[in-house]
């Protein structure tokens, strides 16, 4: 675990430059002991791809930070097809207070995210076992999506958000892809990891419709 505190420890200070992120020390540890779990996990299942421990933190852990930026006023977010819990499980620990919950379909990731959930004492956090375009969330300030089609992430959104509700996508820089149906960009992160990986989070509204 020691070495995880270590890289735990850089990743707080490269997401305050990047994303301007103040990550407290119990935070820090349940990052650490979410890459654990992570990492343990994976030997025999495949929850995501990574080659080392550093790299686990920088090209998951850290990148699942970004939508943070525009989350601050958020109080009920939903991590659309969160797989492994990327974004979602580092965007509920270092966002006090929220009402997060994980969708994903696939039956043993929905049993590593609650085994994540019950570790790591995850207040307000739930796991639901579900496709999107099946999901009965509700009413929720923002729908966050990494790695997800756009087409069911714009699906879910439009159900799913409230009026003020935002869409937020995790995308590579440059990559050349439209706005889901019925949604407009509203701003845009861009951010380069290590080893030249260079990414965008997206914030995207609903578009106002005409009278």
């Amino acid at each position: 675990m020691t070495a995880s505190v270590d890289l735990s420890v850089r990743l707080a200070g490269r997401a305050a430059r990047l994303f301007s992120i103040d990550i407290e020390r119990e935070q820090l540890e349940k990052l650490a002991e979410f890459a654990h779990l992570l990492d343990r996990w994976n030997q025999t299942s495949n929850l995501c791809s990574f080659g080392s421990r550093e790299e686990l933190f920088e090209r998951h852990l850290l990148d699942s930070l970004a939508p943070a930026v525009f989350l601050r006023a958020a109080s009920r977010i939903a991590d659309v097809g969160s797989g492994a819990g990327l974004p979602g499980v580092p965007l509920a620990i270092v966002l006090s207070g929220v009402e997060l919950t994980l969708i994903e379909a696939k039956q043993r990731r929905v049993s590593f995210l609650n085994e994540v959930v019950r570790r790591l004492g995850l207040v307000g956090v739930r796991v639901e076992e579900s496709r999107a375009e099946a999901s009965g969330v509700r009413a929720i300030d923002a729908a966050v999506g990494r790695g997800v089609r756009s087409d069911v992430i714009g699906a879910f959104a439009r159900e799913a958000l409230g009026p003020e509700g935002r869409l937020i996508l995790m995308v590579k820089h440059g990559a050349k892809s439209l706005p889901p149906w019925g949604f407009e960009v509203v701003s845009r992160v861009r951010y380069q990891l290590d080893g030249g990986f260079d990414h965008e989070a997206v914030e995207l509204r609903a578009k106002q419709r005409s009278t």
